[in-house]
């Protein structure tokens, strides 16, 4: 049986539904011995080479290589010295990972000791040291998930940068000048036609101007709120026919999306997007709800006219797979159940 058809069979038997109650009478942790005895380290196999100092090991060292040119002769050594392949005579220690005497007490108290000294960039370069000094290299699961999750991250990245990005670009252009072009279509008559075109405008000309990094000419009514979004201020705005207080510093880009500017602009614009949301349901006034109901089916309105419906479909559902969501515990409608709906 596969690693991945074994873990659903052990999943259908627990189920998914386990309480911290559940999982404690099923895996109870055994309590601490009070009258545990400390480790006697230098009987710890290993231990020995763990606390050499690099002077002591690199005398050492000389000391084997001395007796293998004895054995085998000093071309043998030199081989091995030269070569490409691992040999324990090739080790050379470098670093000094020696404990301190409290961190020592404190191993052989408990079993384990965490040493903040020793700082590392990531787990490879620690596990490089350690190979390469010829000292003992444990590898935990925590490890293999950071290498994992640092894999993810890279190619998150790529897709974001080189993938959904342009496509969020075009997407926010097109149906832009189609929402314009529709406010000139608009009677005058119908007031809350023109007034759900012009905040569908808005809209989109802030997401567009976020993801291009400056604000777009020919809206200067966005001026106040686009310095509260970068002043990262709590502000209140009027947009689709209701008022709503806005935590902006929620758009100041954090994690992998302050690695470049394309992708602190593109977490800015989706951050607007999922922000500022068209409510037609819950907790929503009925008026409220049937003016943003009339915003939502003309911003789809103009996703269709400018051919860019299927984009956001696409776009969404590109993000859908990234976030391995699969449809449960959205709380929103995604442009494919919009459609449905109206």
């Amino acid at each position: 049986m596969s690693a991945a058809k074994a873990f659903v069979a052990a999943l259908a038997q627990t189920g998914t539904s386990l309480t911290s109650k559940d999982l404690l009478e099923q895996y109870p942790s055994t309590a601490p011995s009070t009258n545990s005895v400390p480790l006697v380290l230098e009987k710890c196999k290993f231990f020995d080479t763990f606390d050499a100092g690099p002077a002591e090991s690199r005398a050492s060292m000389k000391r084997k290589r001395e007796k293998a040119e004895e054995q085998h002769g000093a071309e043998f050594v030199r081989q091995i010295l030269s070569s490409n392949v691992h040999h324990p005579l090739k080790q050379k220690r470098s670093f000094d990972f020696r404990l301190e005497p409290e961190e020592k007490t404190k191993l052989a108290a408990n079993g384990v000791v965490a040493s903040h000294r020793f700082g590392f960039s990531s787990f490879g370069d620690i596990y490089y040291r350690l190979y390469s000094d010829g000292l003992l290299v444990f590898v935990t699961s925590n490890s293999i998930l950071h290498a994992w999750h640092r894999s993810f991250d890279a190619f998150l990245v790529d897709i974001e940068e080189n993938c959904l990005f342009p496509a969020l670009r075009a997407i926010l252009e097109d149906s832009l000048s189609e929402c314009i072009a529709m406010a000139d279509n608009v009677s005058e008559d119908h007031e809350k036609v023109i007034k759900a075109v012009k905040d569908v405008e808005i809209y989109l000309a802030m997401g567009l101007s976020l993801l291009r990094g400056k604000l777009l000419g020919g809206h200067e009514e966005m001026e106040t709120l686009w310095s509260a979004i970068l002043n990262e201020r709590t502000d209140g705005i009027d947009l689709f026919s209701a008022e709503r207080t806005v935590d902006f510093s929620q758009l100041k880009p954090r994690g992998h999306y302050t690695k470049s500017e394309p992708l602190k602009r593109y977490f800015r614009a989706m951050m607007w997007f999922g922000i500022v949301n068209l409510r037609i349901a819950g907790d929503v006034k009925q008026d409220d709800g049937l003016l943003q109901l009339l915003c939502s089916v003309i911003l789809v309105n103009c996703l269709q006219e400018s051919d860019r419906f299927d984009d956001v479909v696409h776009f969404d559902n590109m993000l859908s797979s990234l976030v391995a969501e699969g449809g449960y515990g959205s709380d929103s409608l995604s442009a494919n159940e919009f459609v449905e709906f109206v």
